[in-house]
Parts: C-alpha cells; sequence; structure tokens
C-alpha cells in the first residue's frame, strides 16, 4: 500500500510539474493539496503523522505571518497614500485633505 501512495506521489509531482509549465495555476493548486493528503496519508501509515503535523503546523504559521505581514503593509501604504496637503500658491499656506 506504501508503494501505491508513493508511486501516486510521483505522478501527482510529474503532473503539477506539466500543468505549472502551461501555467493552469488553479489545477496546480488542486493537484498540490491532493499531494499534501497523500503525504499525511503515508505519515499515518508509517507512523510519522506527529512529525508531518508539526511541521505542517510550521509551514501554515510561517504563511499565516506572510499574509498579515503583506496585509499590514498594504494597510500602511493606503493610510499614506490618503493624506494630501495642498499649498496654496498665494498664501503658501498647507491644507490637509483626506481622500
Amino acid at each position: 500500500m506504501e508503494m501505491i501512495i508513493l508511486l501516486g506521489l510521483f505522478a501527482l509531482n510529474a503532473c503539477v510539474l506539466y500543468y505549472t509549465a502551461l501555467k493552469r495555476y488553479s489545477i496546480v493548486i488542486v493537484l498540490d493539496i491532493a499531494g499534501l493528503c497523500l503525504i499525511v496519508a503515508l505519515a499515518a501509515m508509517l507512523v510519522l503523522l506527529e512529525n508531518i503535523l508539526w511541521i505542517l503546523l510550521a509551514i501554515l504559521t510561517a504563511v499565516l505571518v506572510f499574509f498579515i505581514g503583506r496585509w499590514y503593509k498594504k494597510r500602511q501604504r493606503v493610510n499614506k497614500i490618503s493624506h494630501h496637503e495642498v499649498i496654496d500658491v498665494e498664501t503658501k499656506e498647507v491644507y490637509h485633505e483626506d481622500v
């Protein structure tokens, strides 16, 4: 049974590379998720599930930190852009306007 799962992983990875070359990213995402499921199934068969879960948890944490950081930087950029200063040419006074 383990050999069938390993052959399935090999075939999935070959399909992922093929569809990545064709730039069909939605299919690649589905195949990657299926590959992760096969890895978990293989780990459960080989009694390595605890180690795999810690690794998957670490990867999930890293992905969440990446997306939260990206969202935070985008929010700061929007806040900087939304405040404009308008200078009156005749009186040289500075007015702050919100967009």
